[in-house]
């Protein structure tokens, strides 16, 4: 039987280690903090009450975002304790539990993120009418 090769974890340089595993968590937050920015300039063209909704947005995304990366993180040193313990037959072992508390913790932002959404799709109708009518109305005086 082949021997198990040791994780990096344990074998890599600490400073090399350190920008190996946080460079790409890094490139991710400055990617979808541009993504935001971008995201708000083209919004804020439409009208102010649109960019509202992306600004109340913002902070919601980054409560789920910290939600799941919290939950990784936990996991992610449960894994590295029993790998350093060299305990190997029980790493396999939190995924179903992390599996689990994932869709726990992502029921209810799930349910009211669906409910936003029905707010939203029922005030877009809602405004739709509106702005048929009010080009009705404009066409009738012009012509």
């Amino acid at each position: 039987m082949e021997a198990q090769t040791e994780n990096k974890m344990g074998t890599m340089p600490v400073n090399k280690l350190l920008v190996n595993i946080s460079l790409p968590m890094v490139i991710s937050m400055l990617v979808q903090a541009l993504y935001n920015i971008v995201d708000s300039i083209f919004v804020a063209q439409i009208d102010e009450y649109a960019l509202t909704a992306v600004s109340l947005a913002f902070p919601l995304q980054n409560f789920m975002i910290a939600v799941a990366a919290g939950t990784g993180v936990g996991v992610n040193a449960l894994l590295s304790k029993r790998l350093g313990e060299k305990r190997f037959e029980e790493v396999d072992k939190p995924a179903p539990v992390s599996k689990l508390t994932h869709a726990v913790q992502s029921a209810p932002l799930n349910a009211a993120s669906v409910q936003t959404h029905r707010k939203i799709r029922e005030a877009e109708q809602d405004n739709t009418g509106l702005e048929s009518a009010h080009r009705l109305e404009e066409a009738a005086e012009g012509g």
